[in-house]
């Protein structure tokens, strides 16, 4: 009897740990709305995500700002941008979530020193949208300092 008395108490216990266990807030509530959101996926529109400076003197810096509508029924959050060259300066871009209907944007700088030629220029757009990762492109032609 005893030993079924201890067994009964253990699993009571148990039990008691696992319904305690669960979070404090109350139901429904959110500790971070914008991670919750990010669960949610939204669609994004471009205006454009390709630009061509076309021909720029080698040193010179030029921007471009790529302009996005949300287009979805949920906040559209850019989660991240990477650049994947030295020449592309750190990225500036909507930081907030976009709600539907409301645009945002990304823009990015390429420093042309030490680049002459044609260059294609890649970034990275990470979205909580189906297709998570979208490229923008950047292009011009570098004309050397020095012609020889």
């Amino acid at each position: 009897m005893k030993n079924v008395s201890f067994v009964l108490m253990v699993f009571f216990g148990w039990l008691l740990s696992f319904s305690c266990s669960g979070s404090s807030r109350p139901s429904g509530a959110s500790a971070r709305p914008a991670e919750e959101d990010s669960l949610l996926l939204a669609d994004i529109q471009y205006t454009d995500t390709e630009h061509d400076f076309g021909k720029i003197k080698e040193g010179e810096k030029v921007s471009y700002r790529f302009e996005f509508k949300n287009t979805g029924d949920h906040n559209l959050i850019v989660k991240r941008v990477k650049t994947y060259c030295g020449c592309i300066s750190a990225p500036q871009y909507t930081q907030k979530p976009v709600a539907p209907g409301k645009t945002g944007f990304v823009e990015v700088a390429f420093d042309s020193d030490r680049q002459p030629g044609k260059q294609t220029k890649h970034v990275a757009v990470a979205t909580n949208t189906e297709q998570e990762n979208h490229i923008l492109t950047l292009k011009c032609e570098v004309e050397p300092k020095f012609n020889n």
